[in-house]
């Protein structure tokens, strides 16, 4: 059985409920899923590094679409600038409107950084961040679907058994999902190969 694109997945699904007349839903049924392990899982597989440049006088820059969540930001110095976070009010406690220099600090607000000091030269970054897994309803497959297909199997054959109040099946499924999760995970915490690669973006 294929198990490696969009359309194999709604196939697959729809193949092991037994009920075609659903064909419409199997989409609905996948983003639930999705959302679902946005919420659970944060892998290596995840990571994505974005470079560019903060603008002299800028204190603020806007972070990736696709970013859930920061690992860490370093200005390209030698030695490097690794930059440290705080919160909000730390920030704004630290920066002084009338000072720039180079940026020691930072934090996030929505999807924003703010640095301080506020940058006096134009300095070039690094933003380490787990991007969000992207939706198969958008891209025709993705890594997780490449290398853990199970939990995206049995994750929707979760959904899809919540729809029709199959309480038994939906079990069964659950069950299966927790295992394929946990074999994600476990090869993710002892390093194993995952077949994503870091991605480097520029800005």
């Amino acid at each position: 059985m294929a198990l490696s694109t969009y359309l194999e997945l709604q196939n697959s699904i729809l193949d092991w409920i037994v009920r075609p007349d659903l064909a419409a839903l199997a989409p609905d049924w996948i983003r639930l899923l999705e959302a679902r392990v946005e919420q659970e899982l944060t892998l290596s597989a995840q990571v994505t590094q974005f470079t560019g440049t903060l603008v002299a006088g800028t204190a603020t820059l806007s972070l990736p679409a696709d970013c859930s969540q920061i690992e860490n930001v370093y200005l390209s110095l030698d030695p490097r600038g690794a930059l440290q976070y705080v919160t909000p009010q730390q920030l704004v406690a630290r920066r002084d409107a009338s000072v720039g220099g180079q940026p020691r600090v930072y934090t996030s607000i929505g999807a924003v950084l703010q640095f301080a000091p506020i940058p006096d030269a134009a300095y070039a970054y690094v933003l380490s961040y787990y991007a969000t897994l992207p939706a198969l309803s958008v891209a025709d497959t993705n890594w997780l679907l490449q290398h853990a297909p199970g939990v995206y199997l049995y994750g929707s054959l979760v959904e899809a058994a919540l729809y029709t109040q199959d309480d038994q099946a939906a079990l069964k499924w659950e069950a299966l999902y927790r295992r394929a999760t946990s074999g994600v995970v476990l090869a993710d915490e002892q390093g194993k190969p995952s077949g994503s690669v870091l991605r480097v973006r520029n800005l």
